[in-house]
Formats: C-alpha cells, structure tokens, sequence
C-alpha cells in the first residue's frame, strides 16, 4: 500500500512551487528591456517546476484510480477551461487566425500537425498529455518493480529512463545533422517528470541509489541533447541556456521543499495558476481594445502592472465559475466511473 501523506504534509510547499512556476512563465513573456537569455532561463525553470509537480501529482493519482478514471479525471482537468481560453483568444486577440489553426490548437497537437499556438503557453501541454498517456497505460505499481538483472522489462523506470534519454540524444543528432526541430523537448521533459516520481519515492526510503543514479543519465542526456539541440544558438538561448534553467529548475524544487518554504502570495496564485498560465493575454488584450494605452508592447512599467492585476482578477473569475464547478462535476461523475 502506498503511503500519500508526503503529499499531503506537503502540500502548500507543492502549492508555492505551482505559483512560482506560473510567475516565472508569465515574466519570461514579458516583453521587457531585459536580456532575453535571462526572461528565456527563467521561463524554463518554471516549465521544470510544472513537470517535476505533474510527475509527483500524476503518480499519485494514477495509482489511486483505474484507468477509466485516471483519463476523466485527466482530460478535465487539461481540455475544459482551456478550450474556454482558447475560444477568448480567439475573440480579443487582434491577430487573425486561420480555421484550420483554430481546430488544431482545439486538440492541443497543433504544432505537431504543423501550425502555431494561438495561446503561446500551451506549447508544453501536449508533452503532459504524452507523458499521462504513457503512465496511464504502464500503470505505476510495475516502474518501480523490484529491479535485478533477470526482473528488467519495458515496465522499469531505469529502462523507460534510458530510452527516453536515447531519444533525447538522438533527436538533437537530427536537429544537429538535418537543422529540422525534431521534439527533443518532449523526451527531456518527460524524463523530468519522471524525476518528480523518483524524487517522490526517494523520500519514502524506497529508493536509496535509483535517483541519483537517473538524475546523472538525465544530465548526461541534458549535455549533449541540449548541445546537439541547440549548440548553434536560438533567438532566446542557447544549450547553456538550457542547462543552467533544467538544473536551476531542479535546485528551487529541492529548496523549497526541504526548506518546507510556505508563502501564501505564491499559494494563492497556484490555486489560479492554469488559467493565469495560459491566459494572461486575455484581459489584457480586451483592455487594449477599449482603452489607448498609448504604449507599444510592455516599454512602459505602466503596461506590466495592467496585465498583471488583469491576469490575476481574470483567473480568480475564471477559477471560481468554470474550473472549480467542472473539477466537483468530474469528480461526482468520476466516482461512477469503474
């Protein structure tokens, strides 16, 4: 039998690492007077904040449901309010979008089907909706089978781990070789998802070597894909970029808990954090509709505090009506799921 209480003694710590995250993301798409290694970096950190926290919350999950509920519950959580967003997006943001781009981001895959995201955070998402797939498949009680050489299968965490971090490395080959974006980022991210799980685990005394063990194949991935991938730079950074951001992500995540750092302002602000994560724009771009702000971008200060205080008072209504109601209904209609 599991024991969740971890989870739960830690919860608030995991509630302002999800603030965290979703600040981080939101100042990294700022259009400020700033280095854009810099907004890129911590943009990153707090992509491998998310991560880390949907592999920790998506074990726990998988493993108390079945696989009917574990996809209600997951689909719920990830299409409702986000298609409500996108339908917004759509309505205030003055760029034109195509129908066909429309549908696609409908489905989350739109870049893998070959067009942009009209809600630019939601590049990440399909990536979690690949790496819950997976352990809504696997299951979660066999990655963690007793491991010898003879009990190794497709099943353990050490093999899922090594493949994954194969791919990573073989992807930024390709990017290297054929300066096509092959999704490097898909593989890395669900190796740190997969830490999130390890790191979990670890705390429990299960595993006292596995992690340490994963975490220098992930960085050994991390060097060359991260090299391979993006070593001949990119407009927003470049592997170093990556590297300093994957570890930097790492080191705030053990921080914060170890620290056991409870901040009710970043609290508050995960408890909005997915329609803040995603639809910051939103109000912002109505305002800019019926007001002149007279400025261009986010030149001014004046334009950061509008969008912020925007952005807060629009997820806390979006969070209240749409998402707490349709998060209670599924999990009504989810406990008469077998």
């Amino acid at each position: 039998m599991q024991n969740f209480d971890w989870l739960k003694h830690n919860g608030k710590q995991i509630a302002t690492l999800r603030g965290i995250a979703v600040l981080l993301v939101f100042f990294s798409h700022l259009n400020l007077n700033l280095s854009k290694e810099l907004l890129f970096i911590s943009g990153r950190i707090g992509v491998v904040l998310f991560f880390l926290i949907s592999g920790l919350l998506a074990y726990s999950s998988r493993y108390k449901k079945s696989l009917k509920q574990y996809i209600f519950n997951r689909f719920c959580r990830m299409y409702p309010v986000y298609w409500l967003l996108l339908i917004l997006a759509c309505i205030t943001f003055e760029k034109q979008f195509s129908i066909m781009q429309v549908l696609t981001n409908f489905t989350l895959f739109q870049e893998f089907l070959g067009h942009k995201s009209i809600l630019g955070a939601s590049w990440m998402m399909p990536i979690q909706i690949i790496f819950f797939i997976f352990i809504g498949i696997y299951g979660v009680k066999s990655l963690f089978a007793q491991v010898n050489i003879k009990s190794l299968s497709l099943a353990n965490i050490e093999v899922i781990m090594v493949i994954t971090s194969l791919l990573t490395i073989l992807c930024g080959a390709l990017r290297y070789f054929t300066n096509k974006p092959w999704p490097t980022a898909i593989f890395l991210l669900m190796n740190v998802s997969f830490l999130g799980i390890l790191y979990y685990k670890k705390v429990q005394r299960d595993l006292p070597v596995r992690i340490y063990t994963m975490l220098f194949l992930f960085e050994v991935s991390l060097l060359l894909g991260g090299y391979l991938s993006y070593g001949k730079g990119l407009e927003y950074g470049n592997w170093i970029s990556y590297f300093l951001a994957y570890n930097l992500g790492f080191l705030l995540f053990i921080s914060v808990i170890f620290l056991r750092v409870n901040l009710n302002l970043f609290i508050k602000l995960g408890e909005i954090g997915f329609t803040f994560f995603l639809g910051a724009e939103i109000p912002y771009s109505l305002i800019k509709k019926v007001c002149d702000l007279e400025s261009s971008g986010f030149a001014g200060f004046q334009d950061v505090i509008i969008k912020f205080a925007a952005a807060i008072v629009f997820s806390m209504l979006v969070t209240k009506l749409v998402e707490i109601p349709i998060l209670k209904w599924s999990k009504n209609i989810e406990k008469s799921i077998s």
